[in-house]
């Protein structure tokens, strides 16, 4: 395979770098992820660099290169294997039903900024993660998340349906606030 095909991105600055960065459908956002094997629930925590790598964005300690221009990067993300199926962690103990219960949740779904299910290990992980970015300082540049399928949004007599690409990233802007987007 000739990688001269694709637009290989590198970092100018820091050398820490996320595994991938792609840009989003239908939109000049790029979005940069670092990928774990999930095996090992210790892998995915190890994925928590991807505040560093924001850091180091939002800092300009590294600028991302593709085609030897300046690339504005919006999300960093965290991905496993599982991440198809709605969740990161190999070993999953429930989800949660974000349309019932706190009348905040319940809205937030409703209203597409929060996954209608979410695996619990998954929820727990990144509302984790989303502390951690704000001890950073949330900055306006760029937010933090998981890459995720929204296989989960309708469940019906607990079977899984095909889910498209999505993530969930939390993003600062004149507030702060959780943002749930499907990637195609």
């Amino acid at each position: 395979m000739l990688l001269s095909k694709y637009n290989i991105f590198k970092t100018i600055g820091s050398t820490k770098k996320p595994d991938i960065i792609f840009k989003k459908p239908f939109c000049e956002e790029y979005i940069a992820i670092e990928l774990k094997n999930s095996i090992k629930s210790i892998n995915v925590r190890m994925g928590t660099k991807i505040i560093d790598y924001y850091d180091d964005y939002v800092t300009s300690k590294t600028k991302y290169i593709i085609d030897e221009k300046e690339i504005e990067i919006k999300h960093f993300l965290i991905g496993t294997q599982f991440s198809p199926e709605g969740h990161l962690f190999k070993e999953e103990f429930g989800f949660k039903n974000n349309l019932t219960g706190n009348t905040g949740k319940s809205f937030a779904a409703n209203n597409n900024i929060i996954p209608t299910f979410e695996y619990n290990l998954t929820h727990n992980f990144i509302r984790q993660l989303w502390q951690d970015w704000i001890r950073k300082g949330k900055d306006k540049t760029a937010g933090v998340g998981v890459l995720l399928s929204d296989s989960l949004n309708e469940l019906t007599d607990n079977e899984f349906k095909d889910g498209g690409p999505a993530f969930m990233s939390q993003i600062y802007t004149t507030r702060w606030n959780q943002y749930w987007c499907k990637l195609k």
